[in-house]
């Protein structure tokens, strides 16, 4: 009832092309630092009557439990019972500070990587196991291991910028460290393989109006933006 109340209340305002009314929001803690709230002065100005909570959370978030409207994932999907919306590709890197790499070497084939000090974000599937796809796409992976693992990718990002190892790691995570020289990109003829970007929404509910501009907003922005872009291969 509330929710048929809320898109009644919507239309009502369609009218005057604004859109009104509270949306909670989950995603992952860098991902909503980096990437969503720094898109919210652009949002509110197409839509100044929306009110955006937004929970930031690394582990898994239960949206009806939590009553969240739409929330961001980052890789393959474990909940087949949700309803999904593709809005991007993360694609990933390996990824050192160049004092690591001087204390260490540098790498040139991922098989090398079981001599270096690795860090193990927990949040991964395969958390140990680093896949790869080389210049003519032969397929292969490797196991690492390290004396650092966190289920924080702030943490790892930090642990990278400390030279304690070698990361694997979406770019948009560090894309203003790689900018500013404070990481470099090792293994550039090793592809690992891009993560899809999702939102999901609860599947006993239908989106809302203020859901699908919501939606909408951030899959046009990550359209625009390289870290998410999709390339032709996984378009395809």
């Amino acid at each position: 009832m509330l929710d048929t109340l809320e898109e009644a209340r919507a239309e009502v305002h369609r009218t005057e092309h604004e859109i009104s009314g509270s949306l909670r929001v989950a995603a992952p803690v860098a991902f909503g630092r980096l990437h969503i709230v720094r898109r919210l002065p652009a949002f509110y100005a197409r839509h100044p009557r929306l009110r955006v909570e937004l929970q930031l959370d690394d582990g898994f978030v239960d949206l009806v439990s939590a009553g969240i409207d739409v929330a961001f994932r980052v890789g393959e999907l474990k909940d087949s019972g949700l309803i999904a919306r593709r809005i991007g590709t993360a694609h990933r890197a390996t990824l050192a500070s160049p004092a690591y790499l001087e204390r260490h070497g540098e790498p040139q084939h991922p098989e090398e990587l079981a001599r270096h000090n690795c860090l193990i974000y927990t949040g991964l599937v395969k958390l140990n196991e680093w896949s790869y796809e080389d210049a003519q796409g032969r397929q292969l992976s490797v196991r690492v291991g390290g004396n650092f693992e966190s289920n924080s990718s702030e943490a790892i990002r930090q642990a990278t910028l400390e030279g304690i190892g070698i990361n694997y790691a979406p770019v948009w995570n560090l894309a203003e460290d790689l900018r500013a020289g404070l990481v470099r990109q090792v293994l550039p003829g090793f592809r690992p393989p891009p993560l899809p970007l999702h939102v999901v929404f609860q599947p006993t509910r239908r989106p809302s109006l203020k859901v699908n501009s919501f939606v909408s907003f951030f899959a046009e922005a990550f359209d625009r933006d390289p870290n998410f872009a999709q390339l032709e291969a996984d378009a395809a």
